[in-house]
């Protein structure tokens, strides 16, 4: 797996949209995709849902995407897409929600679903046998670490009522526990996964 990438290194050459649309342009590429994670109120052991955004609309109902609800600035991905739209190259921006409460921890679910959703945009049989294995790992894993933690067993709960409900609760939408309470979640989660 990759380690995450953190906005703070070289966000000067990130925020660089043209630089790096050209040098897609260079390769004559036609297609260029993104994949990354969102801290959403979702169960780590739910399916992973994955949300999109492309530079042409009919692409993004094509994959059985929705426009988005946000329609504000997007940071890096917005500036990229603009300028790779302004060479007339389509380009698509993939989300995987991940648990707010472990948002922190590389998440191997995660990247088997944006690799397999990948791989069904494209057409391309993609093996996923190494990244099956390790989600079912991490799952383990945060369960153990989940049922640890009283409040955090109260906050998943919470989270399987509201998924497990009438199926229109939008995990990218704000959080049921915000605050000081969220934020030491998190931090406990992150200490024990480090350690």
């Amino acid at each position: 797996s990759f380690p995450p990438v953190r906005a703070y290194r070289g966000w000067d050459g990130l925020a660089d949209g043209s630089r790096h649309a050209d040098a897609l342009q260079a390769m004559a590429i036609d297609l260029a995709m993104a994949g990354a994670t969102a801290g959403a109120d979702v169960v780590h052991s739910h399916p992973v849902r994955i949300t999109g955004m492309a530079s042409d609309p009919a692409f993004i109902a094509g994959m059985g995407f929705r426009e988005p609800s946000y329609a504000g600035p997007t940071g890096i991905v917005g500036v990229l897409h603009q300028e790779l739209r302004e060479r007339g190259i389509n380009s698509a921006s993939l989300w995987a929600a991940v648990p707010s409460y472990v948002s922190g921890v590389p998440s191997p679910k995660a990247a088997h679903a944006l690799v397999e959703k990948v791989g069904a945009m494209l057409s391309a049989p993609v093996p996923l046998a190494e990244l099956d294995t390790a989600s079912e790992a991490y799952i383990e894993q945060i369960d153990r670490l989940v049922s640890e933690d009283d409040d955090t067993v109260e906050y998943v709960r919470h989270l399987e009522e509201l998924h497990d409900g009438d199926g229109e609760f939008d995990p990218l939408q704000g959080s049921p526990l915000d605050g000081e309470r969220a934020r030491e979640l998190v931090a406990e989660v992150e200490r024990f996964l480090r350690d």
